[in-house]
């Protein structure tokens, strides 16, 4: 039997207006952001400046399921993506038009994910 895991990022988005993550979310590390979650972390961030990049990492398993879900906060138009970057630097990448992506994917290694 596959364990199911989910991992959930929200970002707060920001053009022209800021934001704030739900309380209930892990806040991010300090900028340049590159931390640790865990599964099931919920990751409430603000992209400031447009095209900033931050950074998560988490240990998985072969056969693990994953769900990645990236959502965009507030009515300005901003594409939130994501990227998902196995231990041996394959990535899976959702950059759809619309106010979240999500990564559904059953993990075929073991070691360190990056997001």
């Amino acid at each position: 039997m596959k364990r199911i895991i989910i991992i959930c990022l929200m970002f707060a988005m920001i053009c022209s207006q800021r934001v704030h993550a739900a309380d209930e979310s892990v806040p991010c590390g300090a900028e340049p952001t590159n931390m640790a979650i865990d599964y099931g972390d919920v990751i409430g961030c603000t992209i400031d400046p447009v095209g900033d990049t931050d950074i998560y990492y988490f240990n998985g398993t072969t056969d693990e399921l994953v769900t990645i879900l990236v959502s965009r906060a507030g009515d300005d138009y901003v594409l939130p993506c994501v990227e998902l970057t196995a231990p041996d630097n394959t990535t899976t990448v959702e950059c759809n038009p619309s106010t979240d992506n999500r990564i559904d994917t059953v993990l075929d290694q073991t070691g360190t994910f990056s997001l």
